[in-house]
């Protein structure tokens, strides 16, 4: 029997990345890096789609991309928070 572990975490992953969008985009988040954070909203989007492709059509090496997507996903948290750009540096707080 299969696990759903993989399948109910790349869940969570595009959920997170579609608030995380959305939170970038009406300006109560930022990556800290002015109008270089279409840049990071691009990657985002991009991940999404990966994952929205991979749940979709590949359903045998799921482990595998719930792995790569927990370290994509711990990189943007690092980049929204203490890794910020100098336009806006890490002030202690998630959201402005």
């Amino acid at each position: 029997m299969k696990s759903k572990i993989p399948f109910y975490a790349l869940l969570f992953f595009n959920s997170s990345y579609i608030v995380i969008v959305i939170l970038v985009m009406i300006g109560k988040m930022t990556f800290g890096y002015g109008l270089g954070d279409l840049f990071y909203i691009g990657l985002v989007a991009v991940s999404l789609i990966m994952n929205t492709f991979y749940l979709l059509i590949y359903k045998k090496r799921l482990n595998i991309i719930a792995l790569i997507n927990l370290c994509l996903f711990l990189y943007y948290i690092l980049n929204l928070t203490v890794m910020r750009g100098v336009e806006n540096p890490w002030n202690g707080s998630l959201f402005i």
